[in-house]
């Protein structure tokens, strides 16, 4: 197989013609490697039609599904540009989006469209639907008659159909922008990220040697395409070895997710912490009930054989044949993961940004608990500390993971590395001897007490977090000497109509339990109850800037 990016993708169609790369979990229907290649051909000379030119920029809203899916393939194989954004963004961000952009063409679902307001995307030749298997449906634009057009075209140029050797894409460049990611992260501060094949292929060629992704596998997409995290782990690289996507086209509660593992039985998922918290709230919390599991599970020899069975009821529950859960994008309560190490469930940890397109270290062999691993081949770390292995500092990245700037924003690409060219990521850790890389938390959100501390306020947010009465938390400084905790409580424990001095109470407790725990210069004050979940990004990460 080719080494340059977008070959990848045409060998991996040629070479799997006839097997599934795409699947509807709610009608059942599928999608071979060769009818998405005619799809993508089909697409390519709609691209001609509008005179789309290499590095034009191309931006697609919508939902995950196979028409997203499909389109966006589409894109880079044509060596266009493609400029994923959010669904969930408010609609102004949207429109910004696509204007800063410069996006030639807008793919969108229909239900995202009507929340757009087409006047202002004025620079856009034309809009088409998301919400149809070949994705072109004309919603705006001057060219009225471009379908009949269109139909015309393939009809000249594939009169008797797409076959294996009509499947030719771009020689583009490896090092050239292939997608631009706009982020939305915890500071609200939006950038387009600008990331090339060659990003790209420094995280795809390490995932390979994992061997979690091969022919004929199955995985389910569950994170938004227009995140980097998922594009790798559930887009390019099963395409790229011949694995089959299922798309639910329905929202991802953790019920759902559940029930399509169970019926589908997928090798790979993809998640973020927040699910993998939420199953082991729903069956292994449930099981440590029972006084005689607790018992068990401290007996010598008789825990071996627990561990085992429990670690094998849970990938039952999860269809029976998953080889590996993937994690990523936020922290992960550190008592689960403490579990989860402890019977040796097959999951793995990954740091990354979407800058560094996305993995920078990984958990994979030899995993260390609370540790988020090594850095990739060819990646490199250090620490802007005297001390790496005990003073913590900020994480400084080198590789071919790194992107190529930040799209129309030289000043930020410039601010973002230092002059001796290493990506400044804005987290805080510490290396230990072996190279393992621990976090600590964001240079940004660093709290400095009048003492002169240090306070990273994610670290006392995990220990908040692993208390059965907390569902979240954020940490706070209030005029600027009180460590304030921001608590929305468990209410599917605790109960909904919790009397609010008993609610206060316990919200207290757990202050108090917390600050057992805590350095002295790292107390909380106080507990404020908030009366809604925290409005969170797409990688569910808490968007801090709102409650400071």
């Amino acid at each position: 197989m080719s080494n340059l990016f977008i070959r990848q993708f045409e060998d991996s169609f040629k070479e799997n013609w006839d097997l599934k790369s795409m699947c509807n979990y709610a009608t059942g229907e599928s999608i071979t490697y060769g009818e998405m290649a005619c799809e993508i051909s089909k697409m390519h000379l709609l691209f001609k039609l509008f005179d789309i030119k290499q590095d034009d920029k191309i931006a697609i809203v919508g939902p995950n599904s196979q028409e997203m899916a499909i389109t966006f393939i589409s894109v880079i194989t044509y060596g266009a540009v493609a400029v994923p954004i959010l669904e969930d963004s408010h609609p102004d961000v949207i429109e910004d989006i696509i204007n800063h952009s410069e996006a030639q063409l807008l793919f969108v679902s229909d239900m995202d469209w009507k929340r757009i307001h087409g006047e202002k995307i004025p620079n856009v030749k034309a809009v088409f639907s998301l919400s149809e298997v070949n994705g072109m449906r004309l919603l705006q634009g001057s060219r009225v008659n471009i379908m009949e057009e269109l139909r015309s075209l393939i009809g000249q140029t594939f009169p008797d159909g797409v076959r294996k050797e009509d499947v030719c894409y771009t020689d583009m460049d490896d090092d050239l922008p292939t997608v631009i990611i706009y982020t939305s992260g915890t500071s609200g501060f939006t950038k387009g990220v600008m990331l090339s094949g060659k990003n790209f292929c420094s995280n795809i060629d390490f995932l390979r040697k994992t061997n979690s992704w091969r022919k004929g596998y199955k995985g389910i997409s569950i994170l938004p395409l227009a995140h980097v995290y998922a594009l790798i782990n559930d887009l390019f690289l099963p395409l790229i070895v011949g694995a089959c996507i299922i798309y639910l086209y329905k929202v991802p509660s953790l019920k759902l997710i559940l029930t399509a593992m169970e019926k589908t039985r997928p090798e790979w998922i993809s998640l973020v912490p927040l699910f993998f918290e939420g199953i082991h709230k729903k069956y292994v919390v449930p099981y440590f009930k029972k006084r005689s599991n607790r018992i068990l599970f401290k007996l010598p020899l008789i825990s071996i054989y627990m561990r085992k069975r429990l670690k094998n009821r849970l990938i039952e529950i999860l269809g029976g044949n998953l080889k590996r859960l993937f994690m990523g994008g936020a922290g992960l309560n550190r008592d689960v993961e403490a579990f989860f190490r402890e019977i040796d469930f097959p999951f793995t940890i990954g740091y990354g940004m979407t800058e560094c397109s996305p993995l920078i270290t990984m958990s994979y062999k030899h995993p260390k608990v609370f540790s988020v691993g090594k850095p990739l081949d060819n990646v490199r770390i250090k620490i802007a500390s005297s001390d790496p292995m005990s003073v913590p500092g900020e994480i400084l990245v080198k590789g071919n993971n790194v992107m190529k700037g930040y799209f129309k924003n030289d000043e930020a690409t410039r601010n973002t590395f230092t002059e001796d060219g290493w990506f400044k990521t804005g987290d805080v850790g510490i290396l230990d001897k072996e190279g393992y890389l621990y976090l600590k938390g964001r240079t940004k959100n660093m709290i400095l007490t009048s003492s002169g501390q240090n306070v990273y306020p994610e670290e006392i947010e995990v220990k908040l977090n692993s208390d059965p009465l907390v569902a979240e938390s954020l940490v706070i400084l209030r005029d600027g000497k009180r460590l304030v905790a921001l608590i929305y409580p468990n209410y599917q424990l605790i109960g909904e109509d919790v009397d609010p001095h008993k609610l206060a109470e316990m919200m207290e407790s757990v202050r108090l339990k917390t600050n057992h725990n805590l350095a002295s210069y790292e107390y909380l004050n106080v507990v404020e109850i908030v009366p809604e979940p925290f409005e969170k990004t797409a990688k569910k990460s808490i968007k801090r800037f709102l409650y400071q």
